[in-house]
């Protein structure tokens, strides 16, 4: 793991420039750095960073440079060129990061540039102890990674934020692991995965994935194509605070447990997972969670469609909000979560399954083989919810347990078992009046609907129904 992680929050990045071929010799920078050099956000600064930091197809700035080895006079190394790319014809800076192999054996890792040009010459200052003088080895600075497996296995951030930002649609021939690395609950840090256009934040954020700023529509992902993968796309095993955004998993072979994202648990508990703004299609399931020890797990503005078995399946308690599930075998299977504003339409066999005291509210729920089933013996919970245009049932019942509602819309059909659905006083039976569902907008004409949801804390009637409206989520700015 890289040394800068014990003192600050760093940033690499897969692809980069051009070809986007990058190298696995590549480093980055801190987050200081980049966001110093990018200061209001624009794309013309992104761009002078990069131009900056790495070669015209994303190789490392200094790419293999020879050098000598020698004490910087405070316990530190100092690396002296002695042949190949310059440092300071270069314009390397501190804040930079620096890739130096320095033990045939043991190899070595990336360090944080505190000086350039401090010996009188053409040198840089490294943060790693000086332990004796070394002669022509290899340092590279700057520059993308190849592939994001290259830059996961190395990103470290266990003490400090980390973030990788990649622009590079991957063919995926293995499984891309996240098992180590990751955030930890202690210190409160997150490793970021972030789909990126070069695009900068405007804020201490770094919300550099935000692909559409002007909050419409996500038209463009970093895609990671398994194209047949006999395995899942993306696993994370045993993982603290890893952060997903603008991403689409896609085409497994799609045989059983070949999922777009596995978050996969081995032992303990594990906390503050986040997939924002990806996709999942092609694939067993698009999204799956296997064991009620994840907490704190968010997924949003996601859009999973087209997949052999579930769009998703989660287990233990976090919250799937603002997201699509459409076109799959069945839709979303929820053990435990908080199902928000949602839209689960077109799925073959049930759009929604609820389990595990699992909370339904503000969703839109339409044209699904069953609209919603209760697999469980204990309650659930729905509110402000359309269910609607049901091809067998609208609400269905696996077990004894009991679905509880009100503010709900119930349409073709527009009743249910009332032996186990305990509706309240506010439900309504009539016909939502999508502006357009066949062309997948979802907004309610209805003002019955548009105004029968519960009173809010100024007692004015809202929405039933999802508030997103259409079946592509909209941008969600931040992280």
């Amino acid at each position: 793991m890289a040394l800068p992680h014990a003192t600050e929050s760093i940033v690499c990045f897969v692809g980069g420039k051009g070809m986007k071929t990058g190298s696995a010799n590549s480093s980055g920078c801190t987050k200081a750095w980049w966001l110093g050099e990018c200061p209001t956000g624009s794309a013309a600064e992104a761009t002078a960073a990069m131009t900056k930091l790495m070669k015209s197809n994303g190789e490392p700035k200094c790419d293999g440079t020879r050098v000598n080895c020698n004490n910087n006079g405070a316990g530190k190394c100092r690396l002296i060129r002695q042949g190949e790319d310059s440092f300071t014809g270069n314009g390397i800076e501190v804040g930079m990061l620096c890739y130096y192999p320095f033990d045939t054996v043991q190899g070595g890792d990336r360090y944080l540039i505190t000086a350039v040009g401090a010996g009188g010459g053409d040198d840089i200052d490294i943060d790693l102890a000086f332990v004796g003088n070394i002669t022509l080895r290899l340092a590279y600075v700057g520059g993308a990674w190849d592939t994001l497996q290259g830059a996961a296995d190395w990103s470290d951030a266990t003490l400090y934020d980390a973030y990788i930002l990649t622009n590079k649609n991957e063919t995926v021939a293995a499984t891309i692991d996240f098992d180590v690395g990751g955030g930890s609950p202690v210190t409160s840090t997150c490793k970021y995965i972030i789909g990126f256009d070069t695009r900068p934040p405007n804020n201490d954020e770094m919300d550099n994935g935000d692909r559409d700023r002007d909050g419409s529509s996500y038209d463009t992902y970093t895609e990671l194509d398994g194209d047949g993968l006999a395995d899942p796309i993306v696993r994370i095993t045993d993982q603290n605070g890893d952060i997903f955004k603008n991403l689409w998993v896609k085409n497994t072979d799609q045989n059983d447990g070949h999922n777009g994202f596995l978050f996969h648990r081995t032992a303990g508990a594990w906390y503050g997972n986040k997939l924002i703004n990806c996709k999942a299609t092609g694939c067993f399931s698009g999204i799956e969670l296997n064991s009620y020890t994840f907490y704190g797990t968010i997924i949003d503005n996601c859009v999973v469609d087209d997949n052999d078995d579930y769009g998703m399946v989660l287990h233990g308690l976090g919250s799937a909000i603002n997201c699509v599930i459409s076109n799959n075998v069945r839709g979303f299977w929820s053990y435990r979560f908080t199902v928000d504003s949602c839209i689960i339409t077109d799925n073959t066999g049930s759009g929604l399954i609820i389990s595990n005291t699992s909370r339904v509210n503000r969703c839109t729920i339409d044209s699904n083989g069953v609209g919603l089933e209760l697999n469980d013996q204990r309650e659930g919970f729905i509110t402000n919810t359309i269910i609607s245009n049901s091809v067998a049932e609208n609400i269905k019942f696996v077990g004894n347990g009991l679905l509880l509602g009100d503010y709900n819309c119930l349409y073709n059909p527009g009743s249910a078992d009332s032996t186990k659905y305990k509706g309240g006083q506010y439900d309504i039976t009539v016909d939502p009046d999508y502006t357009d569902a066949d062309g997948e907008d979802y907004t309610v004409q209805n003002p019955v609907v548009l105004y029968g949801g519960s009173p809010d804390a100024d007692g004015i009637p809202s929405l039933i129904g999802a508030s997103n409206k259409s079946s592509r989520p909209t941008a969600s700015v931040g992280i």
